[in-house]
């Protein structure tokens, strides 16, 4: 919402480092912003991680994101190529309920796991 308000958006995206099940992973946030709101754009990125680490979202904020999650994960599957990579990933960690586990992963997710991984991950 911070980032409407600038007329910016942003992506994140995990890229695996490693071709093993459990390797190392890297997170990738790509913003997407006229060059003059740049700057802005950066320090509410900052600033909105800040929050996250420091106050719990609301059980209703963290539904509404995690039914999007999962309708943007399900959505992928309608893509070739996307699926494709995610028929990798279920032969690489040896998990072919891939899609069910990823899909409880985010249902089981609780507002305390939004802040510590923050705190743990995005170390401003």
């Amino acid at each position: 919402k911070a980032l409407d308000k600038l007329g910016a958006s942003i992506d994140i995206s995990i890229e695996k480092m490693q071709n093993k099940p459990h390797g190392a992973k890297a997170v990738i946030l790509t913003a997407y912003s006229s060059e003059e709101k740049l700057e802005e754009v950066i320090k509410t990125i900052y600033s909105e991680l800040t929050k996250i680490s420091n106050k719990e979202p609301s059980v209703e904020e963290l539904n509404n994101v995690k039914k999007s999650s999962i309708n943007g994960f399900l959505a992928l599957t309608e893509n070739s190529g996307l699926l494709n990579s995610i028929l990798t990933e279920a032969a690489l960690t040896n998990n072919f309920d891939y899609i069910n586990s990823t899909i409880n992963n985010v249902k089981n997710i609780l507002p305390a796991d939004i802040t510590l991984t923050a705190r743990k991950y995005f170390i401003l």
